[in-house]
């Protein structure tokens, strides 16, 4: 098997358990480790094709912690905060939009750590707060391909049962990520190196689903948050490193 095949079974597995234990994660983590080995728009193609079922598994296990209004409220909004951030994307540098973005969470992260929030207060939470993080969540993915980060903060800020979150975060990648896949199959750009990236990234994600099981059954709702935290700066450099090393 080829090196490349490996290291996307590796990521992907690792992916995989990150999806079941945080309800997010997973790309953020495996691409960067199958970007040295895989062209570019492999990797991507394949973070998308197997995000699918990953998300599809991750709302019916959570399914019955769910708040639905708030799920496709987040998830309408999500849309046209796609459409805005390819838009904005299209006539701005997109060093500009990465690094832009990238210190906005970085800010987000250290007024947190700064702050020192104490456990029992809370962000107030509106059917208007959530729209926007939806719409947040949609203008990251269209303008940087990145849309978890904006949903850890809405998670993080109005301490969101893990459960729930995990649920609502399937919900609302798994509508505009089969979207993407849907536009990727119409303009035929899945190729068969693709394919075969696919063909091993999947079963690998599967299985670190399986092996996160008791890991997410377990994980307190303390724990949970400070993942919500570590997604928001994981995604900052992310943004970082792309715009200045990228």
């Amino acid at each position: 098997m080829e090196i490349s095949l490996i290291v996307t079974a590796v990521a992907w597995f690792l992916g995989g358990f990150a999806v079941i234990v945080t309800g997010m994660g997973g790309p953020l983590l495996a691409l960067p480790i199958m970007a040295p080995f895989t062209d570019l728009q492999v990797v991507i193609l394949v973070a998308c094709f197997v995000s699918v079922p990953s998300n599809i598994l991750l709302t019916l296990r959570f399914r019955r912690s769910i708040d639905w209004g708030r799920g496709w409220l987040m998830t309408m909004a999500s849309l046209p905060g796609v459409w805005a951030g390819v838009l904005v994307l299209k006539y701005m540098p997109a060093f500009w939009m990465e690094l832009g973005l990238g210190i906005l969470l970085m800010a987000f992260v250290l007024w947190q750590f700064l702050a020192r929030e104490k456990e029992g207060g809370q962000a107030e939470e509106s059917h208007a707060a959530l729209a926007a993080y939806g719409a947040a969540s949609g203008f990251f993915s269209g303008a940087v391909g990145m849309g978890g980060p904006p949903l850890a903060v809405c998670a993080y800020q109005h301490r969101w049962d893990r459960d729930m979150a995990r649920g609502v975060f399937g919900l609302i990648f798994l509508v505009g990520i089969s979207l993407t896949v849907v536009l990727d199959l119409w303009h035929g750009l899945v190729t068969r190196a693709a394919w075969e990236h696919i063909g091993v990234a999947l079963p690998a994600m599967l299985a670190g689903m399986a092996a996160g099981l008791p890991a997410a059954k377990r994980l307190s709702q303390r724990l949970f948050r400070w993942f919500m935290l570590l997604v928001v700066l994981g995604g900052a450099l992310t943004l970082l490193h792309k715009a200045l090393l990228g």
